[in-house]
């Protein structure tokens, strides 16, 4: 199908020009680059192949399912305090806590952007929608681990029904 080379999607061609310094990225583009499986773009052809989705939609919920499992991923690493990411330190390791999370906070305002670009309401306000229930279910998972607490298989189910193939999904069905 189409594949992107989502290192020259991230930034503009001139960061400088959309208040971009690449440093502030360098987190992010650290953990973009890591051993990843890319299963997130393998789902959208399955998707565009069922939906006939045009091709500009597809590229961008590939950059958007992509920047957002990269940003998750540095939230993530330092909300369950993890070093490693893929045999790799993870990025807070590596570039500080604080400059680890405004990189992941600023991917989310990319991503947000790029959905924006299509110019559906509907996308967006999905793609904002999906951003809160993914967040709800990993505020249940650090709750229920912080507390020493086994959730019901029900709370399980929920709290896993908000994944990263959900949002990426809704993203297609705008369309």
């Amino acid at each position: 199908m189409y594949s992107i080379d989502m290192s020259r999607m991230i930034l503009p061609r001139r960061p400088e020009e959309a208040g971009l310094d690449p440093e502030i990225l360098a987190p992010f583009h650290y953990t973009l680059q890591g051993k990843g499986k890319k299963v997130r773009e393998v789902l959208v052809d399955c998707f565009q192949v069922w939906m006939d989705v045009p091709l500009e939609v597809v590229l961008a919920v590939k950059y958007v399912a992509e920047v957002l499992h990269t940003a998750s991923l540095i939230v993530d690493d330092i909300e369950d305090n993890t070093e490693i990411r893929r045999g790799d330190p993870a990025a807070h390791v590596v570039f500080g806590t604080p400059l680890a999370m405004n990189a992941a906070n600023c991917a989310y305002f990319l991503a947000v952007d790029k959905i924006a670009s299509l110019g559906k309401l509907e996308a967006v306000q999905s793609f904002i929608h999906e951003c809160k229930l993914l967040h709800l279910g990993q505020g249940l998972d650090i709750y229920w681990r912080e507390k020493n607490m086994c959730p019901s298989m029900e709370e399980y189910r929920r709290m896993v029904s908000h994944s990263m193939v959900s949002l990426v999904a809704q993203s297609l069905l705008c369309y």
